[in-house]
């Protein structure tokens, strides 16, 4: 069941994000926008698939505690007495209001009131809201913000049924989506403050959260070369009849789905403030272990040491990156994706190779254990 988790949340913020991005274009005149065609079914089956697939992260703890306190005492405990429980419960009466709300045509604006409250329902029960009262505020904020650029591009990259208006739609989508990755990266620092506590963002690096979250920071680097294309390079061609600028905002948004997926694998690692590292001397640390975040290490022994290859590789993912620029040029949208992967596994593996591992020491934050408590402490 844990294995299904990053991948539920990884359906969540593609459910909400198609929702935002539709419900969004919704709202805009049809001069300003190619001319979209997204079945109203489809729309009424992600608000229903959001209830269920929020509700697998507390099905899990269910099933982990039914054991010791009985099927139906785990589930009360874990719907009632759980911020995640009473958050799925919120989330699960927005969702069936704007379900009704599709369903008979009401309101366009109420919709999107109400994705809002579902997202606020969702922040609530995260991790990050248990830790400052404004955790809630900032993580709802920065979600709604994703979901806002990156649903937008899902829905004219895929729903769209020409590129009819587009420099219209650029024109302020444009202006929308820098606004909005400006916006994303303060509540992203935010959001990565309260997390990290007063660990750097080097020395997080020694659990598999922080090298994580440190592959998610550069899966966005290629990203936005990309928005650079989208955004700017393709105005010129626009005239071209033969050019399909939707083929290049579906490569965008494939790798926007391996940012969203590392975030979802995020939620199921310990964060550095509550992970229990291990004593593992440093010369007992293989390569594996270390690339692939199987284990986790003391904080106190990371540092920055960059070597002749890691320099190498961090300069060839940068080339990588240029070459996707002059791919577009050639319109091989496939290589440019390619080169996106490549650009991104050389970052990765140039910084973990400029990391110097030496000396040890132990950190835990034991969890508090005992009846339902021990329920109630549990995060999904």
């Amino acid at each position: 069941m844990s294995v299904l988790i990053p991948i539920t949340e990884f359906g969540q913020y593609i459910l909400i994000s198609f929702l935002t991005g539709y419900f969004l274009l919704d709202l805009i005149p049809e001069k300003k926008k190619p001319r979209i065609l997204v079945p109203k079914k489809l729309v009424q089956l992600c608000v229903v698939g959001t209830v269920f697939i929020s509700f697998i992260p507390l099905l899990n703890i269910i099933f982990i505690f039914k054991d010791s306190y009985g099927l139906l005492g785990a589930a009360s405990a874990s719907l009632i007495e759980t911020q995640a429980g009473r958050s799925w419960i919120f989330l699960t009466i927005w969702a069936l209001l704007l379900w009704l709300n599709v369903y008979f045509n009401w309101s366009k604006i109420y919709r999107l009131q109400l994705l809002m409250l579902m997202v606020f329902a969702i922040a609530n029960g995260s991790h990050v809201a248990s830790l400052s009262k404004y955790g809630i505020y900032s993580h709802s904020a920065h979600f709604i913000l994703v979901a806002v650029w990156v649903g937008v591009l899902l829905i004219v990259g895929w729903f769209s049924e020409d590129s009819e208006n587009w420099r219209e739609f650029l024109n302020w989508f444009t202006v929308l989506a820098i606004g909005c990755l400006a916006a994303i990266s303060v509540t992203g620092f935010f959001l990565m403050d309260l997390v990290m506590a007063d660990i750097r963002y080097v020395e997080s690096w020694a659990i598999p959260y922080g090298r994580m979250l440190l592959l998610k920071h550069l899966s966005i680097i290629p990203v936005l070369a990309f928005a650079l294309i989208n955004g700017v390079l393709s105005r010129k061609l626009v005239k071209n009849h033969a050019f399909d600028p939707r083929k290049w905002i579906r490569a965008e948004c494939l790798l926007l789905m391996l940012v969203f997926y590392c975030t979802g694998v995020m939620g199921t690692l310990s964060p550095p403030h509550v992970a229990v590292m291990n004593n593992t001397p440093g010369n007992s640390i293989t390569w594996v272990d270390w690339l692939f975040m199987k284990t986790e290490f003391p904080q106190t022994i990371i540092g920055l040491s960059p070597t002749i290859s890691s320099i190498s590789l961090i300069g060839c993912s940068l080339l990588f990156i240029c070459f996707i620029l002059i791919s577009f040029k050639k319109m091989n949208r496939a290589f440019a994706v390619a080169l996106a992967c490549f650009s991104i596994v050389t970052f990765y593996l140039g910084f973990m190779l400029s990391v110097d591992i030496g000396g040890d020491r132990v950190k835990s934050n034991p969890v508090q254990t005992g009846s339902k408590q021990e329920i109630v402490n549990y995060s999904p």
